[in-house]
């Protein structure tokens, strides 16, 4: 059993590869702008917890600051 089909042309075989190297669609940028303004508002608000405080997450108790 073959595992490539001899018919097809390796110029076909080619360009199907390179689409992936094209330049990216719109919801690619949506998708990507999305995720880094979740990371960006992750951050911040990390950084407000380091300034301010644990008590921010509602752990006034040091003891279970391990378990978050």
């Amino acid at each position: 059993m073959k595992d490539i089909r001899e018919d097809i042309a390796w110029a076909k075989i080619n360009r199907d590869v390179l689409v992936s190297l094209e330049n990216p669609r719109k919801l690619y940028w949506v998708i990507v702008f999305g995720a880094l303004s979740l990371f960006s508002v992750g951050l911040g608000c990390e950084i407000y917890q380091y300034q301010v405080g644990m008590g921010v997450a509602n752990l006034n108790n040091p003891n279970v600051w391990g378990l978050y």
